[in-house]
């Protein structure tokens, strides 16, 4: 029993594997392979199934077969095609099936469509405004060259970042849009912090992806700071660092991120290593808030604007106390400002605080500018030449620091204010934002 066993094994296999090769006058193998014996449908090359009945391998549906031909499912063979076409699988895997019953060419990129089954691979969508996209879900950065990924519900397709396809697509408000971008003059445009995250030669302008304006004339002239023109668009380009965003420098023409100094960058960075950093750290691994402006630093710290980072304590010597009796006793520009409170003292402590110090040293013209009780020793007013009370005094006079009302030059907890003297202003100083008062350093 054991012997007839085997031998009718070895006979269905001789005919498995020595099965029929030839085809009739008319009929081709299967695609462009020829005819394979098989055991199961993993013998068999990809699109093609096993035959059980003749253990051959067939075509398992249109998608293998050539152009202008069709899989016959009687005799697993890709046959000319006749009579079009009903459904998209009666169509090889580059066609759909049209409402002509005609199979025409997938389309790519923006081809107009009506339907999905007219785009691409199986994933490609017929997107809003009737064009063809590209399946991105997979791997965001696969979009081509001028194109850029948006979110469709579930899926995300490679769109045209600008050209006959009219997208991104317009809206009237955020939830028109796709996560992550937002509505921005009736358009949908993505949200960014730098050129990479923008399409290509599309600029990261005020947080938002701006496409290339148009240059008809090709003329840079034509086209924003910042910008050249080249095949009627205007794409970012310079000459020189200063005519780049701040984030980025001027390479060969072109504004690419970076910097080459401190002023490359926004005011709340600095320039580190050719990259403009929120913090800059020393050798010994402390790290301090970048700046240019003391506008960024903390109370109580300054801008070091040669090391591009937030020191502790007030820059120019603001808030020290001064004699307002002598003349630029601050500095040029800065002005002595404060008042005195004849009261008498020994120690800070009796001054009360709210800016208030004890001056041993008040200097006056006369007895009545002193506390009671005290008197004005060694002065001399018709030459100008001031004394001193001859006990302490609680003053609040403090250097002011020169500054721009136009530009933020104060330090945190300061504003530019003007500096009136007998009521008129006679300069711009930095000066504790109101219901603060300077204190030493």
């Amino acid at each position: 029993m054991k012997a007839l066993a085997l031998s009718s094994i070895g006979f269905v296999l001789g005919l498995v594997v020595f099965g029929p090769g030839c085809t009739t006058d008319g009929e081709r193998p299967t695609g462009d392979e020829q005819t394979v014996a098989c055991l199961q449908d993993e013998d068999c090359p990809t699109g093609q199934a096993c035959d059980a009945w003749t253990g051959l391998c067939v075509c398992a549906s249109s998608n293998i077969c050539d152009s202008g031909e069709r899989c016959n499912p009687y005799t697993g063979r890709c046959e000319a095609q006749e009579g079009g076409c009903r459904v998209d699988s009666d169509c090889s895997l580059a066609l759909y099936c049209s409402a002509e019953g005609v199979c025409r060419p997938r389309g790519g990129l923006c081809s107009p469509c009506s339907s999905s089954s007219e785009c691409g691979q199986s994933q490609d969508l017929c997107l809003p405004g009737g064009a063809c996209g590209v399946d991105s879900s997979a791997d965001p950065d696969r979009c081509p060259t001028g194109s850029v990924c948006w979110q469709f519900g579930t899926a995300a397709q490679c769109v045209p970042a600008f050209g006959d396809c009219s997208l991104p697509p317009a809206c009237r408000s955020d939830v028109d849009c796709p996560r992550g971008s937002t509505c921005l003059e009736g358009a949908c445009v993505v949200s960014c912090q730098q050129n990479a995250e923008c399409p290509a030669d599309w600029r990261c302008l005020d947080g938002y992806c701006q496409p290339p304006t148009r240059c008809p004339n090709g003329e840079d002239q034509e086209c924003p700071e910042g910008t050249v023109c080249r095949s009627g668009l205007c794409v970012p380009g310079c000459s020189v660092n200063k005519a780049c965003p701040l984030g980025e420098r001027c390479d060969s023409g072109r504004c690419i991120d970076g910097c080459d100094e401190h002023r490359d960058c926004p005011l709340d960075q600095a320039c580190v290593q050719g990259t403009c950093a929120d913090e800059v750290c020393a050798d010994g691994g402390r790290c301090a808030q970048a700046c240019q402006a003391d506008l960024f630093c903390e109370p109580g710290q300054y801008c070091d604007g040669e090391v591009g980072h937030c020191r502790d304590g007030l820059p120019g010597g603001l808030c020290r106390a001064c004699n307002h009796r002598v003349l630029s006793d601050c500095g040029e520009g800065n002005f002595c400002i404060g008042e005195a409170s004849r009261t008498a003292c020994h120690a800070n402590a009796d001054c009360g605080g709210d800016g208030f110090y004890c001056n041993p040293a008040y200097p006056c013209f006369f007895t009545r500018e002193c506390a009671q009780g005290q008197e004005c020793v060694g002065a001399t007013p018709a030459e100008n030449v001031p004394g001193r009370c001859s006990g302490g005094l609680c003053a609040s006079y403090r250097c002011g620091l020169l500054c721009d009302p136009n530009q933020p030059s104060c330090p945190s907890g300061f504003l530019c204010a003007p500096v009136r003297v007998a009521g008129r202003v006679v300069g711009q100083n930095c000066m504790p934002e109101q219901g603060q008062s300077c204190t030493d350093p």
